[in-house]
This record gives structure tokens, C-alpha cells and sequence, in this order.
């Protein structure tokens, strides 16, 4: 069995938005320690998927809240009580956790992956 590639420790860099919303999201303030803490997900995500996409650490982008329809979403969110966010192939459910820090009502959203040839969802 091949072994599992290394983490590129290289690729890490947060913007100030994201290192203020993974601080947010894991109630650490101190960059160093934030940092192992993202590597150390990183690892156990790409053990559990074997994804690129946590290989390359993609996870870290704020992607959906970067995006011209964003604003739109939340309002639709806050509106509509019936409105209903679909994150298909959130990788780590980092747009679902931005949009719901955002103010878009953590129940009303599905996020759902492949992980290993199955479906799983969280939220």
C-alpha cells in the first residue's frame, strides 16, 4: 500500500478575513496555534477522503462568500424561512459554516460530500 503523500505546509496562508473566521470558528486566537490546528484537520481529513482538495488545503478558501450572488443568499436566508442552502461537495463545510456565521439559519442548510464512495451530510 503507497503511503499517504506529506502535508506541504507550503500552501498555508490565510487571509485576514479567513484567519478571522477559523479563529471565530475554533476559539483560537494565537496564529501559530491556529496553524497546527488547520494542519492537523488537514491530515486526518486527507486520511479519512484522500482528497485533493484537503491535500491542497482548498478547504481554507471562503469561496461562496466571495461570490456577486453572496449578499443575496444571506437575505434570502433571513426573508425566507423556507429557503434552503445546498453545499454540494463541501469538502470540510467551510462555505456552510461561513453562510451560517454569516446569519443564514444553520437549519435550514444541507451540505453533503463523497467521501470513499459515499454520501455524507452534515448540518
Amino acid at each position: 500500500m503507497a503511503s499517504a503523500p506529506t502535508v506541504d505546509t507550503s500552501l498555508y496562508s490565510l487571509s485576514s478575513e479567513q484567519a478571522e473566521f477559523f479563529k471565530a470558528q475554533t476559539d483560537i486566537d494565537d496564529d501559530e496555534d491556529l496553524k497546527r490546528h488547520i494542519l492537523e484537520v488537514q491530515v486526518k481529513a486527507y486520511k479519512a477522503s484522500h482528497s485533493q482538495w484537503t491535500l491542497n488545503i482548498t478547504f481554507l478558501r471562503l469561496s461562496l462568500s466571495h461570490l456577486p450572488v453572496y449578499e443575496h443568499i444571506l437575505e434570502l436566508g433571513c426573508k425566507c424561512p423556507d429557503a434552503v442552502l445546498l453545499d454540494i461537495g463541501y469538502c470540510l463545510g467551510t462555505d456552510a459554516r461561513k453562510a451560517v456565521a454569516d446569519g443564514f439559519p444553520a437549519k435550514n442548510i444541507i451540505a453533503s460530500d463523497l467521501f470513499n464512495g459515499n454520501m455524507v451530510s452534515i448540518f
